[in-house]
């Protein structure tokens, strides 16, 4: 599994409750999180990257214990830290 193209690296990482998903988290021009199926590593589900925030990473990274084919919580690091609800599956932010 390789980073994504022209980041500096990995900055966070979790495995959903099921086991089936694990989010990476890169540092870039813009925080990114991508979303693999657990049970194939080469196929990436979504990317998750928001033009409505600063940072250049996150530094945590969640997936909803009761939906987490869908919900993700991201928290980006300075100048201006955010919580970030994502619908990942459609490669959306819920809230900010």
């Amino acid at each position: 599994m390789s980073g994504i193209e022209g980041s500096e690296g990995i900055t966070a990482m979790a495995v959903s409750p099921s086991l089936k998903f694990m989010a990476i988290c890169e540092q870039a021009e813009r925080a990114i999180c991508s979303i693999y199926d657990l049970s194939n590593l080469n196929r990436k589900k979504k990317t998750l990257c928001s033009y409505d925030y600063q940072s250049k990473k996150f530094v945590s990274v969640a997936f909803s214990p009761h939906n987490e084919k869908s919900h993700l919580l991201t928290l980006t690091a300075d100048p201006r830290p955010h919580v970030i609800l994502w619908m990942w599956d459609k490669q959306r932010c819920l809230s900010m």
